[in-house]
């Protein structure tokens, strides 16, 4: 005989009320962790020695280094790793860049004599558009002011060389009477005075570019060379720091310096201002990057990622990157802080 199926498994009546069928609802997604603002946007690979020179080009969509073998690169802004071009600016070493409003690079190294020159590089980078021969030994910082007019650059000797950026024409120069080696050098927005200091005394002064004459008191740091010199946007702060000391913000207007930003071990090595002048980046000796407050003095954020000193420090055109290169070859740009 066959044994009868148990009740429960008797197929269900027709129209029977069911029980509604068991629905297991999937466990939500983790969330993305939120980006660490202190880590790098970006790295930018490719050097093959220490930076020199680092800048955003003025639309913001290129980040430019030159290394101390006279080397440049460029990448596109939010595309990090190799180079999208590069080429050899100088036959010798390599000392100093900066770039102009119309995309133009100049770039300051030796030639094949061993001189001193600054080339001009238009938008295809092929050949120099004009050639400025400084007569310093080095050209070891160059400064264009907001309009790409007018251009100043310094070396050993103690003397500035000015042109007009535009055609590589000379200008009126101006320098310490005593031949001081000028190790910091900055041109205003306006391009009527420019900041300098020295790698020998803890000054930093202000010229008139046309006069060639100091137009305010020199402001005197605690102690250590004048590495680092900056101008405010709209021309009326200085930001200057020594090797050995802090940073201080120099009041042009009344010839005063604000109190001193200390953070960085053995002093910074290179200074700038955001396009609002709310902020100034500073690189540090001690391979930081420090983004402060111009108007509190507080430090906002440090930038942990360089092994070696810092050298270069720029902000993006709309101030929301900061963009630091370094002795050690390392190019990164990170975050403005909120």
């Amino acid at each position: 005989a066959v044994a009868p199926f148990a009740a429960s498994r008797q197929p269900p009546a027709a129209g029977a009320d069911l029980p509604a069928p068991e629905h297991k609802q999937a466990a939500p997604a983790p969330a993305a962790p939120a980006p660490d603002p202190l880590k790098p946007l970006g790295e930018y690979t490719g050097l093959t020695a220490p930076a020199v020179g680092a800048a955003f080009l003025a639309d913001g969509l290129t980040v430019v280094v030159m290394g101390e073998d006279s080397w440049v690169y460029e990448w596109h802004n939010g595309m990090p790793g190799a180079p999208r071009a590069k080429w050899r600016a100088h036959p010798g070493r390599g000392f100093g860049l900066a770039v102009c409003p119309d995309g133009r690079v100049l770039t300051g190294g030796n030639d094949e004599d061993d001189k001193s020159v600054i080339l001009c590089w238009g938008p295809d980078r092929a050949r120099p558009a004009y050639t400025v021969r400084a007569g310093l030994t080095w050209t070891n910082v160059i400064s264009v002011n907001r309009s790409g007019t007018r251009a100043v650059a310094t070396g050993r000797e103690g003397t500035a060389v000015v042109f007009d950026a535009r055609d590589g024409s000379d200008l009126p120069g101006f320098g310490n009477e005593d031949n001081v080696w000028l190790s910091s050098l900055a041109i205003s927005p306006d391009g009527t005075r420019a900041v300098s200091g020295s790698e020998w005394e803890s000054f930093a002064r202000v010229w008139d570019v046309s006069k060639g004459t100091l137009v305010e008191r020199p402001l005197k740091l605690p102690r250590g060379a004048t590495k680092a010199a900056a101008f405010s946007p709209d021309g009326t702060t200085v930001a200057v720091a020594g090797l050995d000391g802090p940073i201080r913000l120099w009041n042009l207007a009344s010839n005063e310096a604000g109190p001193p930003l200390y953070g960085h071990t053995n002093g910074a090595m290179c200074l700038a201002f955001s396009p609002d002048g709310a902020r100034v980046a500073s690189g540090g000796h001690d391979g930081t990057v420090r983004v402060w407050d111009t108007t509190t003095g507080a430090e906002l954020a440090t930038f942990k990622g360089h092994a070696e000193a810092v050298w270069a420090v720029a902000f993006g055109a709309h101030g929301r990157q900061v963009l630091s290169a370094g002795r050690d070859k390392r190019v990164f740009t990170w975050a403005n802080p909120k």
